[in-house]
C-alpha cells in the first residue's frame, strides 16, 4: 500500500519511474480484485455468508482497474520505426 501511495504522488510529479510502476501496480490490482470475487464467493459456497454487495463492489474495482490499465495502454505512444 505504501508504494501505490508513493507512485500515485510521483505520478502527480510526473517523475518518469513512475510511468514504468503504474501499469504494474494496476494489473496487480485488477488481479486482487477478482481473487477477493473469488474468496468471497468460495467463503459464501461453504457456508461462511455472502455478501453480495462486498461481491460487487469487488467487481467494480476490478473493472475500473482494467479500463484503467487499457486507457493507460492506449495513451502510450508507439515508437517510430526508423529502419530503412
Amino acid at each position: 500500500m505504501p508504494a501505490l501511495c508513493i507512485t500515485a504522488i510521483l505520478l502527480f510529479r510526473r517523475k518518469a519511474a513512475c510511468y514504468a510502476l503504474a501499469p504494474v501496480f494496476l494489473t496487480l490490482l485488477a488481479i486482487m480484485s477478482m481473487e477477493l470475487v473469488n474468496i468471497v464467493t468460495v467463503m459464501g459456497r461453504k457456508g461462511f455468508g455472502t455478501n453480495f454487495l462486498m461481491i460487487i463492489s469487488f467487481v467494480v474495482l476490478g473493472v475500473g482497474f482494467t479500463t484503467l490499465l487499457w486507457f493507460y495502454f492506449s495513451l502510450v505512444r508507439k515508437p517510430e520505426d526508423t529502419s530503412g
